[in-house]
Parts: C-alpha cells; structure tokens; sequence
C-alpha cells in the first residue's frame, strides 16, 4: 500500500507541473470551485445511491422469476463488485483533492512532469471504459430474460451510461472549472429525469403484477391436474401454500409504492387521490365529474390510511363473491346502502372496511346523490378496472412514447 501510495506522489508531482500556467490565473478562485466539486462528487453519491435502488428493484424481480435466481444472483453480484470499483475511484478523486491542497505550496517547481499524469489518466479512463464494456458484457447475458425483464434491461443501460457520463463530468471540472454552472445545469435535468424513470417503474410494477396474476392462474391450473393424477401431491400442497402468501405480500409492496406516490411522506392521502387511483384504468370518460362529485360531498379531508388502502384492494380481489351478493340487490331491483354495503364485504370476503372508507367509496360512485349504490355504479366499474392489465399496452409502444416523452421534456428545457 505504501508504495501504491508513492507512486500515487509521483503522478501527481507530474500533473502538478502542468497545472502551473492554470494556476496562476485561477489560484484565488481554487477553494471555491473546489467546494463546487465536492459539491458534484456529493451529486454523483446521489446518482450512485439512486443506482443501488435501480439494482434492488432488479434483485426484486429476480426473486419473482425464481427459476432464473441463480444465473441472476451471480450477475448482481458482479454488478456489486463493479459498484464497489466505482467507489473505489471516488475515495481516489478525494484523495487528489486533499493532495492538491498540500502541494499548492510547491506548483511552480512541477510544471514540466504534467504530462505524464496526463497520460496516466488516460489509462485510468481507458481502465474505466474496460470496465463498462464488462458491464455490457454481462448485460447482454441478460438477453436470455428479455421478454420478461425488457423495461429494466434499457433502465440499466441508461444508468450505466449516466455513471460513464459523470465520470468524463468529473475529469471535465478538474481541468475546466468555468462550466460547472452549465453541468449543474444539466445535473438538474438529470434529477427531473430520475423522476421520470420513478413514475415508470410503477407502472412497470403495476404490469408484471398483472403477469404475475396470470401465471399464477395457468400454476394453479397445472398443479390441480398433478394433483388430480397424483403424480406428485406433496408438491402439489406446498405450490398451494405457498402461491397465496407470494401473491399476497407481492400486492403489499407494489400497493404501497403507489401509495407512497401520492402520500408524498404523509401517513394519508387525499380522498381525492383515492378516487384517482380508483378510475385511472376504467372505461369512465368523464373522470372530472367524479372528482369533482368527492370535493363537493367531501370538504374536509380526513385521509386515506395504508391500511384502508390495502384492505379495498385485498376486497378487490374477491370482488366475484361480492358481485353475487350485490346480484342479490341487482335482481330485486334494488340498491345498497352503507351499512348494508359494509356486512356484505364482511360475509362475502372476510374483510372489515373502516366506515370512512364506505363513506368515501359511496362519495366517489353515487353518481346520483342517492345514499345508495346499485350493481352498475360500482361492480360495473371495478370489474372493469381489474382487466387493465390486458388492455393492449404493447412493449415497443410503451418505449416509444417513454423516449418521445423524454426528447419533449429536455426540449422544454
């Protein structure tokens, strides 16, 4: 390490040579545009943290596709190491900073070694290239699970060409420090952007919930017919078991990413928002009149809570069994009432809805103002809502519009 650490003197000894005809015009400006630096390395741990989260929800999904878990697992884990490389050259870049500092003292008896250090960084760019191409290397190892990870596969892509991008940013600012305004510039699109890409996960999560449901559909299938032959019963039992609680705990987490999208932080949302969330896969075309139809019935605000919010979805998901009951109401021709609506969801599903949350579902689908909800305000809806996931969101169509959706808003910029 000691003499990693001399060699490390000597580079910089020559680089510090050069740097004298620069520094005689930017000496009294040094500490500042040093702090703006450590200002963009902290940007860049910001990108890096971002990443990591990028990579836990591809672990996620890793985990859902279990019969893939091994060749994935080791494809993670070489992302780590490379991660860690990363790092690695970070502490290295903080560590010239903190040398710059020390040898400002001695930068007139250096000026003609700069161009050695010139040529070292060159190699330690070439180094980084080389481990990006190993990147590429690994993602397209990846191609074997296209058709299920296709969205992650251009996310990744996209974030390993953001890390190669800061890595010329930061080799840019230590020998041009006049366009960091314009970098921080761009640095603010790139913050935008990462909203973006948050918003879409989402919806990614909301399709291969969808795939999810499906397959689990054809599993249970397969798995009763094995059982039917009793060719292997056991395994039968535990898939059984299992497939339940898998599915149950996948909704959670992909319920409380969308909460967490409108909560911003708060433990609530708005009722308003629950309607939103509500109707935004429905047929409904005047979606406005329902909203506006909350805000009027509803002026004071209480909040939806997580919990309300996961049991309407768990109830969502034993809405057959509802719909009988209400068919009840349907053929005697006539509506449900609050209290009514609430016992029935508990003989029907086993779920207790909180009173407000029957209160704001009959503020979002009475559309007649009468205290009461019939078959086709409700169940005709939320039948429809819950077919959204084949409603013909092609993946080369989803692209494209992401793309032509990102070109409009750097445009804007």
């Amino acid at each position: 390490y000691s003499v990693t650490l001399t060699h490390i003197l000597h580079y910089h000894i020559h680089i510090l040579h050069y740097h004298n005809h620069i520094l005689y015009y930017h000496i009294h400006i040094l500490h500042y545009h040093i702090h703006i630096l450590h200002y963009h390395i902290h940007i860049l741990h910001y990108h890096i943290h971002i990443l990591y989260y990028h990579i836990h929800i591809l672990h996620y999904h890793i985990h859902i596709l279990y019969y893939h878990i091994h060749i994935l697992h080791y494809h993670i884990h070489i992302l780590y190491y490379h991660i860690h490389i990363l790092h690695y050259h970070i502490h290295i870049l903080y560590y010239h900073i903190h040398i710059l500092h020390y040898h400002r003292h001695i930068l007139y008896y250096h000026i003609h070694i700069l161009h050695y250090h010139i040529h070292i960084l060159y190699c330690h760019i070439h180094i980084l290239h080389y481990h990006i191409h190993i990147l590429h290397y690994h993602i397209h190892i990846l191609h074997y699970h296209r058709h299920i990870l296709y969205y992650h596969r251009h996310i990744l892509y996209y974030h390993i060409h953001i890390l190669h991008y800061h890595i010329h940013i930061l080799y840019y600012h230590i020998h041009i420090l006049h366009y960091h305004r314009h970098i921080l510039y761009y640095h603010i699109h790139i913050l935008h952007y990462h909203i973006h890409i948050l918003h879409y996960h989402i919806h990614i999560l909301h399709y291969h919930r969808h795939i999810l449901y499906y397959h689990r559909h054809i599993l249970y299938y397969h798995i009763h017919i094995l059982h039917y032959h009793r060719h292997v019963p056991s395994l039968c039992h535990l898939v059984l078991s299992l497939s339940p609680r898998f599915m149950d705990n996948l909704q959670t987490e992909v319920l409380e990413i969308e909460f967490l999208t409108y909560s911003k932080g708060m433990t609530t949302i708005s009722e308003e928002d629950f309607a939103r969330i509500l109707l935004r896969y429905t047929n409904v075309e005047n979606i406005s009149s329902y909203l506006d139809n909350v805000r009027q019935s509803i002026p004071d605000e209480k909040g939806i809570t997580f919990d309300e919010f996961r049991s309407f979805f768990q109830f969502l998901n034993n809405l057959e069994d509802f719909a009988i009951a209400m068919q009840m109401y349907n053929f005697a021709s006539r509506s449900i009432g609050q209290d009514e609506f609430g016992r029935a969801v508990y003989v029907a599903t086993g779920l207790k809805l909180t009173r407000h949350l029957v209160h704001t579902i009959f503020k979002i689908f009475d559309v007649d103002h009468d205290d009461q909800l019939s078959y086709k305000e409700f169940i005709g809806i939320m039948k429809d809502r819950l077919h959204r996931g084949g409603r013909g969101y092609k993946t080369a169509e989803r692209f494209t519009s992401f793309k032509s959706c990102m070109k409009k808003e750097l445009a804007g910029r």
